[in-house]
């Protein structure tokens, strides 16, 4: 099964990935022969034209109409602006330029040179929507291969360096993974790698929360430069959690310290996991940590 996928981004910054998956193996999951073929003119709204051409590039194969169907979401958008919103049609259809290549109708210098205005019109994320620049950098560093353009990683730096000097928690995060890395025109160098992440995770709002959980377990995995450090991580994943995220990181290491009430404590508050607490509760449980095991509900036999 082949993966084509197009991202965008709408709303309090969340991520929307129109996904489509092409089979060429399995007539069922292929459309019905009969059902009719959507047409690109009949989207009434930008978000409605974005999934509508990531469909037919993907599914469809039908370049010409994704193009059309996301050009009319841009011309939505533009004409009838929402303040605050980011122009996520208009930056699917720059992207789409560049992905696509011009064997398939796109035209990446054009693609490019949109989402550098658009950059330079946002060019920090707000609590409303992401920064293009967000992916005017990726595009930098991660070129698709039909755009034939060169790999940039020092231009994505750059963007994403202006942006997290800027207060932006993302691109802070962003630049520490390119740093991490690093790619041409950028060396690998992990105390700039940490200082950016840092400098992300120093934030009061969602996002710098969930920087704090991902710096915290890189500290724990030791991909920083330094053996790993749980203790180290301890402060990082304490605020992520508080903001919702990496819970589960959290209880696991002061279970590990021997910090059980606390772990508890955690655990029980609102936070996020990744699977039902259930799941992590029984876990933790068969790990031995025998303060988890009254908070599974009924623990499966044992052949």
């Amino acid at each position: 099964m082949k993966m084509t996928s197009i991202t965008t981004r709408v709303g309090l910054g969340a991520s929307i990935l129109f996904v489509v998956s092409l089979s060429s193996a399995s007539s069922s999951s292929a459309p019905a022969a009969t059902s009719a073929k959507p047409k690109p003119e009949a989207c009434a709204s930008a978000f409605s034209c974005g999934a509508l051409s990531a469909h037919l590039a993907g599914r469809q194969n039908d370049y010409p109409g994704a193009f059309k169907a996301i050009r009319r979401g841009c011309e939505i958008e533009t004409r009838a602006p929402r303040k605050g919103d980011a122009k996520f049609a208009c930056e699917q259809y720059a992207e789409l330029l560049v992905s696509a290549g011009t064997a398939r109708g796109g035209d990446p210098p054009r693609g490019m040179a949109m989402l550098e205005e658009m950059c330079k019109a946002r060019p920090t994320t707000t609590s409303t929507s992401i920064s293009p620049c967000s992916a005017l950098a990726r595009e930098y560093d991660r070129p698709p291969r039909a755009s034939g353009l060169p790999r940039r990683t020092d231009k994505a730096a750059a963007l994403e360096r202006a942006a997290c000097d800027q207060g932006d928690a993302l691109s802070c995060s962003a630049l520490g993974d390119l740093y991490r890395k690093g790619g041409p025109g950028l060396a690998v160098d992990l105390p700039k790698a940490r200082a950016a992440m840092e400098k992300g995770c120093s934030g009061t709002d969602h996002y710098a929360a969930g920087v704090c959980g991902s710096l915290g377990s890189m500290i724990v995995e030791g991909k920083l430069g330094a053996a790993p450090d749980p203790k180290a991580a301890m402060p990082y994943l304490t605020k992520s959690c508080a903001g919702g995220y990496r819970c589960d990181l959290l209880v696991g290491l002061l279970l590990r310290d021997g910090q059980d009430a606390e772990a508890v404590r955690v655990f029980d508050r609102p936070g996020s996991f990744f699977g039902t607490k259930s799941e992590w509760a029984l876990k933790y449980c068969r790990e031995g940590y025998k303060v988890m095991c009254s908070r599974v509900p009924a623990l499966p036999r044992q052949s």
